[in-house]
């Protein structure tokens, strides 16, 4: 009630204060005080502040609930390091906003690339940077990582003939095939 006061009286600042002071001190019945807060702050187009409380906040229900305001890092599905294999890397975040990402170590924002597929990894090294972007237009921090594919290539296959024009037929053998590997010809 003494912040609903304060926020008829114009004292918006003691309001925040106040109901900031509820939800640090008190465990249980918090709920009705962070709408409160939420409903200043957002009157004020101050989500930034909004996103702290929640970042803050170790209630998971409470989190739940207005998960709508959080700008929380995407994350890897895949951990970087080194692959023998091509990957395909999902991110991971809040689907009621955006996420951009880079391929090349830049820092990317809302004018890179908007992740809406799994990324395909098939050779090289590649330095991904995601950002998320919420609804209000909060910006998480970088999330970051070095995915080196390194696949190999088999040796070719030898054939017992050099090649060139012949003068007769002649029958061409496949030699030293790699292992686990087929071989096709024309």
């Amino acid at each position: 009630q003494l912040a609903e006061y304060y926020q008829r009286n114009n004292q918006t600042q003691n309001a925040i204060l106040t109901y900031r002071n509820i939800i640090r001190d008190f465990d249980t019945d918090v709920l009705n005080a962070y709408i409160k807060l939420f409903a200043i702050y957002e009157s004020q187009g101050d989500f930034e502040s909004i996103n702290s409380v929640l970042a803050e906040c170790t209630n998971p229900d409470i989190v739940n609930q207005f998960q709508r305001y959080l700008a929380n890092q995407p994350e890897f599905d895949i951990v970087p390091g080194s692959y023998d294999d091509p990957v395909t890397l999902t991110l991971i975040a809040n689907p009621s906003g955006r996420v951009y990402y880079t391929t090349d170590g830049s820092t990317p924002d809302d004018e890179s690339m908007e992740y809406t597929t799994p990324l395909f990894l098939e050779k090289g090294t590649f330095q991904i940077k995601a950002i998320y972007i919420n609804s209000f237009g909060l910006m998480s921090p970088v999330t970051e990582g070095v995915y080196q594919i390194n696949v190999s290539m088999p040796d070719p296959p030898r054939v017992n003939l050099d090649s060139g024009e012949l003068e007769e037929p002649e029958m061409i053998v496949v030699e030293e095939i790699p292992e686990d590997c087929i071989v096709y010809y024309r």
